[in-house]
């Protein structure tokens, strides 16, 4: 840590709205260039609340005006932000699962042909994600309709668990390779859509397994 962090990480700034002394840092108030703003991020986030209360329309058309005026800025600040976004929008959708699903069926109906290109689109960039989400959605129906126990599998989740390795022929998974995710007892056997169930594999290895017990087996696959 140079002289100048460690100062700037020990002093105090007191902040001009709620009068409060807090640490001096980019965590605690935003920077207007090199130097710190005068109002903490907490009373900043309370005023701009409270601006956009007062009269949400015109806050609203402010913003779009700024944002039509700045394409550049508005770019740079969406990928700055895009992991801390994906992150609380998760965060939020599994915690309110029914108004997820409201505001995705609302959007839907209002714009289907903007609904669908938006899809497609995203489909495009994301084929890998698409497809494990589409698989997911399958696995949870079929454990439904078979009375089976079924979850939201959080397949990032797994992949950090358990990393790109192949439960099935003990082998990594490259990166120019599909990755699939396998229940290990399968739905047609009576195993459950929940996370305790499911692995990473390759694809030839999941085709391989197809809806067999491990234990009608002879792991791990050779190459």
């Amino acid at each position: 840590m140079t002289e100048s962090t460690s100062t700037e990480a020990s002093a105090q700034r007191r902040c001009s709205r709620c009068g409060e002394d807090k640490p001096a840092t980019a965590d605690f108030f935003h920077r207007n260039g090199p130097r710190l703003r005068h109002i903490c991020k907490e009373c900043l986030k309370a005023y701009n609340r409270a601006r956009y209360q007062a009269d949400p329309e015109a806050r609203k058309a402010s913003a779009r005006a700024w944002e039509i005026a700045n394409p550049e800025a508005v770019l740079a600040s969406r990928r700055r932000n895009a992991p801390a976004a994906r992150r609380r929008t998760k965060e939020w959708q599994l915690a309110n699962p029914e108004r997820a699903a409201a505001q995705q069926r609302a959007m839907r109906l209002k714009d289907p042909e903007r609904y669908l290109e938006y899809v497609r689109e995203w489909t495009r960039r994301h084929p890998e994600r698409s497809r494990t989400m589409r698989q997911e959605i399958a696995h949870r129906r079929r454990a439904r309709m078979a009375g089976l126990p079924s979850e939201d599998v959080d397949l990032a989740a797994l992949l950090l668990e358990h990393g790109r390795w192949c439960y099935l022929c003990e082998r990594g998974i490259g990166l120019d390779q599909v990755l699939e995710f396998d229940h290990v007892d399968p739905i047609g056997r009576g195993g459950g859509h929940v996370s305790a169930n499911v692995r990473p594999t390759h694809r030839h290895c999941n085709r391989r397994k197809s809806d067999r017990l491990l234990s009608e087996l002879t792991l791990p696959f050779a190459a």
